[in-house]
């Protein structure tokens, strides 16, 4: 889920940039010049990976630590 996230965030951003580009050279002149930067993107993706992997270790801890006698319970 969270790649699928990361590649239409790309997409859409690349896009969307495309966009703002062509209206600013054809409204102004001036074009909003764009690079795809591989090692920022990876950078982000990897952070983005780590915070999800962090969030669900630390539920998945709490959650075990609950004692099997409250599971019982009613």
């Amino acid at each position: 889920m969270l790649m699928i996230g990361c590649i239409d965030g790309l997409a859409l951003g690349a896009y969307g940039h495309a966009l703002a580009n062509r209206y600013m050279r054809l409204s102004t002149g001036f074009p909003a010049p764009f690079a795809l930067g591989w090692t920022q993107m990876l950078a982000t993706i990897a952070l983005l990976a780590g915070i999800a992997l962090a969030v669900i270790a630390i539920s998945g801890l709490r959650s075990a630590r609950v004692s099997s006698r409250v599971s019982f319970q009613e």
